[in-house]
């Protein structure tokens, strides 16, 4: 598959990231992440690995900082975990 697992997982990240709001911690954007992040779950499960959530958003918004994504694939991360230990 071309772009594989992280361009499927920007493209699901879109409607969050396409924002330039998108890396504040408001709850508009929690909101937004809450919703991009069950989409994402939703296709690929709980199997997800850090660096598979990480690659894909680094692949939507390029410009972003590490500390930018960092936070959010940190917090996707636990929900994921989470999500593992308790379904």
């Amino acid at each position: 598959m071309e772009g594989g697992i992280e361009e499927e997982i920007a493209k699901l990240l879109h409607p969050w990231t396409r924002h330039e709001t998108w890396h504040k911690l408001h709850p508009t954007e929690e909101d937004r992440f809450n919703q991009v992040l069950k989409s994402v779950i939703d296709k690929f499960g709980t199997g997800l690995r850090e660096s598979e959530i990480k690659a894909g958003l680094m692949r939507a918004r390029p410009e972003a900082g590490d500390r930018s994504i960092s936070y959010w694939v940190t917090r996707a991360d636990h929900v994921i975990q989470y999500l593992r230990q308790n379904s």
